[in-house]
């Protein structure tokens, strides 16, 4: 064997083992795990629904009760019962604007303010058609619920364009809105925007109380937004944003920011691009809720049925099915311990009817977390 061939053996054995070392390596990075799949359990069918196709809104109260928009199936002017605090079905008229001139999207509630000892009730709700955020307000004397304006913009050259869902911060007293024109054909950054009012400081003491009118604090303009919420710690706000042409969206994404010291939104980063994801981004999102843990919830509105659980770092963690509804709009934590997850949508059986599907996990919703906490602290009535 010559001295050439010697060499080139030699290389050979060194290629050979570098690869080797490669693929070593390569077997101990951590792997993905595969997303699981979980099946949601029907809980309101289109052969039991009083809500129509524009179910929305899904939101919980202080004692655990969950409530939609788009109750007896008139539009999105009635507010109804979707659960009761144990869990059990309850479908009740709230509130309906007899009127018919507004419209309700996005809701949550409030804890009963010891300021406002005369109302058991409070709640928040995005106003599409007045570009406002109304405060509803239920009497314990006639249960009569009645609502007046919470939070506009007072800039008449730049007023809301339409609030379609609304997050609350409950240590800062801040509420945040999103919005979008969702009437265009072809989108552009613009057509979306991002607002938050300044209460006067927590949940039990805020400027509500006065029943006076908040100005509403432009955050940015952005595509089509819609889901929105804000984390546990209230240091981080999570926001969607779509495109559409020729009314079809073609590009979903959702935005987390920093939450600045004054409320403002800082260092805005892609938490997820579902093109990226699962080249899904042709499918709009809709409702997004977190649990007290931090992870994300995320409604899919554009295909069957179907939420997705993420991490606080934007790994994909769950996909929920929802088989008997079509076109998911939106979820909330809810039940007795606060971790059954309904969802909600169109009834695929019937699409002009609202279904609610559920799924239980193991973590409570954040939103029924801290209106427990909130309740606790508050002395009685």
């Amino acid at each position: 064997m010559g001295r050439g061939e010697s060499k080139e053996q030699t290389e050979m054995l060194l290629l050979l083992l570098l690869v080797l070392q490669a693929l070593v390596m390569a077997s101990e990075l951590p792997r993905a795990s595969a997303v699981e799949t979980v099946v949601g359990t029907p809980f309101i069918t289109a052969s039991t629904s009083e809500f129509g196709l524009g179910i929305e809104g899904l939101a919980v109260d202080q004692q655990g009760n969950v409530y939609a928009v788009g109750f007896s199936g008139d539009g999105t002017s009635g507010i109804g019962s979707v659960a009761n605090s144990t869990g059990e079905v309850m479908q009740k008229l709230l509130t309906k604007d007899q009127t018919g001139s507004s419209s309700f999207n996005g809701l949550r509630f409030l804890p009963a303010s010891p300021n406002l000892p005369t109302f058991d009730l409070r709640a928040l709700a995005a106003d599409v058609k007045h570009n406002s955020v109304v405060l509803l307000l239920r009497s314990k004397r006639d249960h009569r619920t009645r609502g007046s304006t919470f939070c506009k913009s007072n800039d008449a050259s730049r007023p809301m364009i339409q609030p379609n869902d609304v997050a609350v911060a409950p240590g800062s007293g801040r509420i945040y809105m999103s919005g979008g024109a969702y009437g265009k054909v072809n989108t552009v950054v613009g057509d979306g925007d991002l607002w938050m009012c300044q209460a006067k400081s927590a949940f039990t003491e805020t400027a509500v109380d006065d029943l006076g009118e908040l100005n509403a604090t432009f955050l940015g303009h952005f595509g089509l937004t819609n889901g929105i919420e804000v984390s546990p710690d209230e240091k981080t706000l999570y926001l969607t944003e779509s495109f559409h042409v020729a009314a079809e969206p073609y590009s979903n994404v959702i935005w987390k920011f920093d939450i600045g010291a004054d409320g403002g939104v800082l260092n805005r980063q892609l938490f997820v691009n579902f093109t990226q994801l699962d080249d899904s981004g042709w499918i709009d999102l809709d409702g997004i809720r977190t649990d007290a843990e931090g992870s994300l919830f995320v409604t899919r509105n554009g295909m069957f049925g179907q939420a997705d659980k993420f991490h606080p770092n934007g790994t994909h963690l769950l996909t929920i099915q929802l088989p008997t509804i079509f076109e998911t709009t939106n979820l909330e934590f809810g039940g007795p311990e606060g971790k059954t997850l309904y969802m909600s949508g169109k009834c695929r059986d019937d699409p002009d009817r609202g279904c609610v599907e559920v799924w239980n996990s193991t973590v409570p919703g954040r939103a029924w977390s801290e209106l427990r906490i909130s309740s606790a602290a508050s002395p009685p009535s």
